[in-house]
């Protein structure tokens, strides 16, 4: 595997990682969720978290301040995740659920017509390609098409982009992992809404550690130069100052900071 530029793997300084952690009251702890606490499956719905994860998430709770910080859609996020104490952002930060309550970008909002006209139509332009679906999550939608024979990626780029020409001003457009995703046209993302969080719940820079796998969660990192942040993967050039080989390593990072009491 390739290293990532700039950045140092996690489990060489994995001491001196968690005696800062130790040394840090209140601490926040960002998680991605597909490619970083699941490995990225076929379909979405396919990416399910096992119940031992799940109980030690709920057991990290009660050290730190968790969030998990997704693309998915909140109402999908919290059926999947179901722990009370976890702040949940679905929408790569444009809505969060957590005690305090539900928000939702006030700008957003004004989106969601123009949204769902672009899921209709490329819902109409893609049929032909076995193995490309839309997923409309309200404030924004993905074109998957991770099952799709790589002859036809090119030609569904290419109809992705010649269906949203009339709405570059409305929407802005982000590259995942085989999925092209179009989100409203403001400046919010990952790491505006982790500042948010952090102000919220009062944690100071320095306090902070997030893991994610892919370009959004670079917004993250970005912002987030005090901080302990972590790429799970392979990824040529990141922000972050750390990198993971995989959900795996993630897990048993986790269970490093469990232990770490």
């Amino acid at each position: 595997m390739k290293k990532p530029e700039l950045s140092t793997y996690l489990f060489a300084h994995i001491d001196k990682i968690l005696a800062k952690i130790k040394s840090t009251p209140k601490n926040f702890l960002f998680l991605d969720y597909d490619g970083t606490l699941v490995p990225i499956a076929p379909k979405p719905n396919q990416a399910l978290l096992a119940q031992d994860k799940r109980d030690l998430l709920a057991l990290l709770c009660q050290q730190f301040t968790v969030a998990i910080m997704t693309g998915r859609s909140l109402e999908e996020i919290k059926k999947i995740i179901s722990i009370p104490e976890i702040i949940l952002a679905g929408n790569h930060g444009f809505e969060i659920f957590s005690p305090w309550g539900s928000w939702v970008h006030p700008e957003a909002r004004g989106f969601q017509k123009v949204i769902s006209g672009l899921a209709t139509s490329l819902e109409e332009a893609l049929k032909p390609f076995l193995g490309a679906w839309v997923e409309n999550k309200g404030l924004t939608l993905s074109v998957h098409y991770r099952l799709v024979k790589e002859r036809g990626e090119e030609k569904i780029k290419s109809i992705f982009y010649h269906t949203i020409e009339g709405h570059k001003e409305k929407v802005r457009v982000t590259l995942g992992k085989k999925v092209l995703e179009i989100r409203p046209n403001v400046p919010w993302d990952k790491g505006k809404a982790v500042e948010r969080l952090s102000k919220l719940y009062e944690v100071p820079q320095g306090h902070r550690i997030y893991m994610g796998d892919d370009e959004t969660d670079e917004d993250a990192f970005r912002a987030l130069k005090e901080d302990i942040t972590i790429l799970v993967g392979q990824k040529d050039t990141t922000a972050a100052k750390y990198w993971v080989k995989d959900t795996t390593e993630v897990w048993l990072f986790l269970k490093n900071l469990r232990e770490n009491r």
